[in-house]
């Protein structure tokens, strides 16, 4: 598979997730036992699924439907919403495609901050998709480490990491 297959595919628009069984055995199970914990790091080489996982999970979470796997209708609204990055109860801090150096800024994690502090809109979660955290320098990760260290309920990270070993001890 070339790389410039894998950058025509956008995960939040592909609905397509194979090779993770295992991890979404797990994630559905907690889900179902209402025992999911306030961030998930997905980490793993550049290309293998991690944000299609993610916008999967966020699916089935900003749905709030009960599902024994990762499929959902393409046509719910809640889909239409992330696929246009307008659901109102998920945030994506990746890098803006005006910076050139691919870097989240630390204003970009001052906006989780208030986002978290509001009540879900139309479902009953809030998601914080962060795509990459390799793209954070230290202070902006601390941002999102304060919001980590007391998150409010029904809130959840799902974190994207290529270099897990580049990210901060404590998150």
């Amino acid at each position: 598979m070339s790389f410039e297959f894998l950058d025509m595919i956008n995960p939040r628009a592909n609905y397509d997730l194979m090779g993770h069984d295992r991890n979404i055995n797990f994630i559905l199970s907690s889900y179902k036992r209402k025992c999911l914990h306030q961030a998930y790091i997905l980490s793993g080489n550049e290309g293998v699924g991690k944000a299609t996982f993610a916008y999967s999970f966020s699916r089935i979470l900003l749905s709030g439907l009960g599902s024994n796997n990762f499929t959902v209708d393409k046509n719910l609204k809640t889909c239409k919403l992330i696929e246009a990055n307008t659901h109102p109860d998920l945030l994506i801090l990746e890098p803006l495609d005006s910076q050139r150096d691919r870097f989240i800024s630390i204003e970009q994690a001052r906006k989780c901050s208030e986002f978290f502090n509001h009540t879900p809109s139309i479902s009953d979660w809030r998601v914080c998709i962060i795509d990459s955290i390799d793209f954070m320098d230290t202070s902006t990760s601390n941002t999102i480490l304060k919001i980590l260290e007391e998150p409010p309920s029904h809130c959840i990270f799902l974190i994207i990491s290529q270099k897990i070993d580049s990210v901060i001890e404590t998150i």
